[in-house]
């Protein structure tokens, strides 16, 4: 019986942790061309456009 709940409870934290988080960005600038967004956690700049997200090199 014990095993059981232990089992179940290893299932439950396992699938919480499986969970890839998504960084969250701030939007700095936007027109067609791109979005440039900011990652409030990390400082760095990205440019993301229909074909993807790009990181900026500081200039």
């Amino acid at each position: 019986m014990i095993k059981c709940i232990l089992l179940i409870l290893a299932a439950l934290l396992s699938t919480g942790s499986a969970q890839s988080e998504e960084p969250e960005y701030i939007v700095i600038e936007s027109d067609y061309d791109g979005t440039i967004l900011l990652d409030p956690k990390t400082g760095m700049r990205y440019l993301e456009t229909g074909e993807g997200i790009y990181r900026l090199e500081d200039m």
